[in-house]
């Protein structure tokens, strides 16, 4: 995350400043101008840009990648560390495997 300003001359909101997150492994990008720099500007940027693009909405449930790929994302850490979840999914035949892929509503 990082940074930029103070801008001048600011723009037609008066804001100096730019506030930047970049995702550099898929080059996803998300920028906000803000007039000044405070705690509460940078959390709120985070929420608002970051947490909750990739956390479950209220009125579908799901994640914006459950939505595409039918299940929940497999983080490469529980790959690498072998997590009960993916102990769990070795040990299932491919239909019981299928079916635990895919939600409920989906089937």
């Amino acid at each position: 995350m990082d940074l930029i300003g103070k801008i001048y001359p600011a723009n037609s909101k008066q804001h100096f400043f730019i506030i930047v997150a970049t995702d550099y492994l898929t080059k996803w990008v998300e920028a906000r101008p803000v007039k000044s720099i405070t705690s509460q500007e940078i959390i709120t940027f985070i929420e608002e840009e970051i947490i909750q693009r990739t956390s479950k909405r209220e009125a579908t449930g799901m994640t914006p990648y459950a939505l595409t790929y039918g299940h929940d994302a497999i983080l490469p850490m529980e790959i690498a560390v072998q997590s009960l979840r993916i102990d769990h999914q070795h040990s299932l035949i491919e239909e019981d495997y299928s079916q635990a892929m895919f939600f409920a509503g989906q089937r």
